[in-house]
């Protein structure tokens, strides 16, 4: 028996899902747009599918995509969004924080510097 997952996340200006990385085992389900392949952020052209990341890509580490079985994953825990998440001031793009509570050095969206704590922020 085969499963059919839909993921409506079409109101979004970033897509909280990718129709590549969302079904490649190297995607870091914790971290949003994040992978082994692309720790800083997938680029935006796999994100959106418009390559499929199935031959090398410039900076990709030599990790491409590698499919998952979605039908090891019980429902719900293909992604944990909405729990610990950061917006960026710049361009709005929802970032989740590392298990250490951490943000990423930039945005993977526009690449904006991340505030470290209230300091920053009242720059």
């Amino acid at each position: 028996m085969s499963r059919v997952l839909f993921l409506d996340d079409s109101e979004l200006a970033v897509p909280t899902f990718s129709s590549v990385c969302t079904f490649c085992q190297h995607w870091n389900r914790k971290s949003g747009r994040t992978c082994k392949a692309f720790p800083k952020g997938v680029p935006m052209e796999i994100w959106l599918g418009e390559n499929d990341h199935r031959t090398p890509f410039k900076g990709d580490h030599g990790i491409q995509f590698e499919e998952v079985d979605v039908t090891d994953y019980p429902v719900g825990i293909m992604y944990e969004a909405e729990e610990e998440m950061y917006e960026c001031p710049k361009c709005g793009e929802e970032i989740m924080y590392a298990e250490d509570g951490s943000l990423p050095e930039k945005c993977p969206g526009c690449g904006a510097k991340m505030a470290r704590g209230e300091e920053e922020e009242a720059e």
